[in-house]
């Protein structure tokens, strides 16, 4: 097809123009696929894994606390520990609620927490036992009911929190990693348009020069001509 000079400058400011629009596309897709990322890690997986964190840190400042508590003997000590037990159960009951009420992002992540939930319950409830026990100093019947009932049930609550975590720990890396591998394709697509406009941009401006100086030698050779005769 035999353009004219004013159809190919067109041409090569149509695809200089339609380049920069591809990378341009493809540059916000991926800025906004990464703002997506971040903002998953900032509103779902970071809280949820600091409030997991917060929750398996409460239960084991309750075991500690309540072991703690039947070692010892003086009653001012007693109940400074048993202030601290209550406040960690305190706190371990709230994560847990906002955790559920706010934080829940799957079905997975549900049952999770129910699971969680159902373990602290009984946890919870295998305290008062052995806490009745050791504020009477009756220290055999308290130690025995820590060891075989709330050491046992705070090991797999804390297991449960341990599963819950693991989930948020996967979801924030598969997420990472969607990002990155939608970085990835993006940038090549970016190399190929931009190869590929530089390609045919180039074959155009040779083809263009070569017009324009064919031109010019046909011109110069018309005036050759007309200066002979």
């Amino acid at each position: 097809m035999n353009l004219t000079i004013s159809k190919r400058l067109l041409a090569m400011i149509l695809a200089s123009a339609a380049a920069l629009l591809i990378v341009g596309i493809t540059g916000l897709v991926t800025a906004s696929h990464l703002t997506k990322a971040i903002e998953v890690a900032n509103s779902d997986a970071i809280p949820s894994i600091v409030t997991g964190d917060d929750a398996q840190a409460a239960v084991l400042k309750v075991q500690i606390g309540l072991s703690r508590h039947i070692l010892n003997t003086d009653d001012a000590k007693m109940e400074s520990l048993e202030k601290s037990i209550q406040t960690a159960r305190t706190t371990l009951s709230t994560k847990l609620n906002t955790y559920a009420k706010d934080l829940v992002s799957s079905d997975e992540d549900r049952k999770r927490i129910e699971a969680v939930q159902v373990a602290v319950k009984t946890f919870d409830e295998s305290i008062d036992k052995a806490l009745n026990y050791s504020r009477q100093n009756k220290d055999d019947e308290a130690r025995k009911s820590f060891e075989e009932i709330v050491q046992p049930s705070s090991e797999v609550a804390f297991k449960a929190l341990e599963d819950l975590s693991t989930l948020n720990g996967e979801n924030a890396e598969a997420e990472a990693e969607a990002a990155a591998s939608f970085s990835k394709t993006s940038r090549a697509i970016s190399i190929g348009v931009i190869a590929l406009s530089i390609g045919v941009i180039g074959g155009m401006g040779f083809l263009l020069v070569r017009s324009i100086g064919g031109a010019l030698q046909r011109v110069q050779n018309t005036v050759g001509r007309i200066q002979r005769d």
